[in-house]
C-alpha cells in the first residue's frame, strides 16, 4: 500500500483523472494482477485468443483500433502489429510501463481520450444541471476491439456523480445504463471491418467449500447485447480466495464476439451459461 501511495504521487496524470480515481485504479489493478496471476492467465488467454480468431487473418495493412486497452494484459500486441500497419491503444491514460513497451513498436500509436463522450461536460454534473447524454468515441479504423471496458464505462463516473447528492440512484442507473449501450450501440454501426466486444457481464461468489454460486450480480443491467456476443463464454476467476474473502472466490462471466454485421462465429462455451440481454 505503501509503494502504490509512492506511485501515485510520483506518477504524471492529468490532475482531474487523479482526482477521479482513475491512476488508483490502475495502480490497484497492476497490484491485484502480481497477487492473482495464476488465476488470471487462463482467462487472459481465451481473451487474445478470442481477438485473434475473431479478427481472422487481414490481407495486410490497415489499422486496428483497441478501446480500453489498460495494462495491455489481454492484448494480443505483438501479433496485432504483426497483422496490421497500425494499431491504436486508446483509454484515458497510459501507465509509463506501457509507454515504455510501446516506444519499440513502429506502428503503435497511444491515445487517450474519454470514450462515453460525457467528461467534457462534468461541470453540468457537478452542479446538478443535466447527465449528459453520451456521445461514444470510436477512432476511425478498419477494426475495432473494446477490450473489457463495458462494465466500468460508467463506474467512477456514477460514483462521483452521487457523491454530490444531487441525483437519484435511479437517475445514476438509467444514465449507466445509457452511457454502456451507447458504447455497444456505436460498435455495431461500424463498417469495414470487424468490431469485436470482450466484455463481463455477470459477477458470481463461489464457495470454496462446495463450488456452489452463493450470489449472482448482473454487471450490465438493463443493456442489450447482439447475440453473437454470447456465442463464446468463460469464466475469470477475478478474485480468488482468500483476496477478497477466504470463503469465496470473486468469478466473472465473460464473453467475446463480433458485434458488426458479419456473421455470428462458431459456438465455443466453455460451460458457463451466459445471463445477458441479446437481440
Amino acid at each position: 500500500m505503501l509503494l502504490e501511495a509512492l506511485r501515485h504521487a510520483l506518477i504524471r496524470c492529468p490532475p482531474p483523472l487523479k482526482a477521479m480515481g482513475v491512476l488508483y485504479d490502475l495502480l490497484a489493478l497492476e497490484s491485484r494482477y502480481r497477487r492473482c496471476r495464476a488465476a488470471w492467465e487462463p482467462h487472459l488467454q481465451q481473451a487474445r485468443d478470442g481477438m485473434l480468431d475473431l479478427l481472422g487473418s487481414p490481407t495486410g495493412g490497415g489499422c486496428v483500433a483497441v478501446l480500453g486497452s489498460g495494462l495491455l494484459l489481454d492484448i494480443p500486441l505483438d501479433e496485432l502489429c504483426r497483422r496490421f500497419d497500425r494499431v491504436v491503444l486508446v483509454d484515458l491514460f497510459h501507465m509509463p510501463a506501457v509507454r515504455r513497451r510501446c516506444a519499440s513498436l513502429p506502428g503503435v500509436e497511444l491515445v487517450e481520450t474519454d470514450l462515453t463522450g460525457v467528461m467534457a461536460h462534468w461541470g453540468a454534473v457537478q452542479s446538478g444541471q443535466e447527465l449528459p447524454v453520451p456521445v461514444p468515441v470510436l477512432p476511425q479504423a478498419d477494426a475495432v476491439i473494446s477490450a473489457n471496458i463495458l462494465s466500468q464505462l460508467s463506474f467512477r463516473l456514477a460514483g462521483h456523480a452521487f457523491a454530490t447528492g444531487l441525483w437519484t440512484p435511479d437517475a445514476l442507473s438509467r444514465w449507466e445504463c445509457a452511457l454502456k449501450q451507447a458504447h455497444v450501440d456505436a460498435l455495431s454501426r461500424h463498417q469495414g471491418g470487424p468490431a469485436i466486444l470482450l466484455t463481463d457481464h455477470t459477477r458470481i461468489l463461489r464457495s470454496v467449500v462446495n463450488g456452489e454460486d452463493l450470489t449472482r450480480s448482473p454487471l450490465l443491467s438493463g443493456v442489450i447485447l447482439p447475440e453473437a456476443v454470447c456465442q463464446r463464454t468463460w469464466a475469470w476467476t477475478i478474485a480468488p480466495a482468500p483476496e477478497e474473502s477466504r470463503r469465496h472466490d470473486v468469478v466473472h462471466q465473460v464473453c467475446i464476439g463480433r458485434v458488426d454485421a458479419a456473421p455470428p462465429p462458431p459456438v465455443q462455451d466453455s460451460g458457463v451459461a451466459a445471463s445477458v440481454q441479446t437481440r
